[in-house]
């Protein structure tokens, strides 16, 4: 009796190693399985980054290039409109014709010039609104200032447009806030910026 209960016990001990041992190995096979759906998974999660990464990328460059277009686009219809017949009298008046024209060349009519206020301030809202996209860096800079800066420092430079401009500004009140608020700010911004770049103020562009 005695050795078949210790055959018993040998055998249910054999026994409980081999299901211990196939426990065992399931748990290893399982792991494995896990393992490899991890690396599987990471592996197309990170091919997905990759994927958006580039995808980003690529979106953020068609964005540039088609901002970089509507900005030369929008520059060069400002340019032309400036360059137009249209202001050609007092583009001449303010830079001069054959010689060039010093600043305090007359050119509002309330100093002696010929033109009037609503004409020199439709000229000079050219600049204004090329200003304003400046400085709110809604405009290619570079292009901006290679177009525009002479001009622009030409106009506010000019002693007469400057009368016109204080004058203005006194009458509706806006000379006091000197913020975006007063008028002409973009104009004067954009001067600002462009003699800050050239090295220059408006006594040394005076014959320029």
């Amino acid at each position: 009796m005695a050795i078949l209960n210790k055959f018993e016990s040998k055998s249910f001990q054999a026994v409980f190693s081999v299901i211990r041992d196939i426990v065992i190995i399931i748990g290893v096979i399982f792991s494995i399985v896990s393992v490899q759906n991890i690396v599987r998974q990471t592996e197309i999660a990170a091919k997905l980054a990759k994927e958006s990464t580039n995808q980003t990328a690529l979106n953020t460059k068609q964005i540039k290039e088609a901002s970089d277009i509507a900005s030369a686009q929008f520059v060069d219809v400002i340019n032309q409109r400036i360059k137009s017949d249209k202001y050609n009298k007092i583009f001449n008046a303010i830079e001069g014709n054959d010689n060039v024209h010093a600043n305090n060349y007359k050119v509002w009519d309330q100093d002696g010039g010929q033109f009037t206020e609503n004409e020199i301030a439709d000229y000079i809202d050219n600049f204004e609104e090329i200003g304003n996209l400046y400085i709110n860096n809604l405009v290619d800079k570079q292009m901006a200032y290679n177009e525009f800066s002479y001009d622009a420092e030409k106009a506010w430079c000019n002693s007469s447009i400057q009368d016109m401009i204080k004058s203005n500004r006194d009458s509706d009140g806006s000379g006091k806030y000197n913020d975006f608020r007063t008028d002409w700010w973009g104009f004067q911004q954009l001067v600002t910026i462009s003699l800050k770049l050239d090295n220059k103020n408006c006594d040394k562009l005076n014959n320029e």
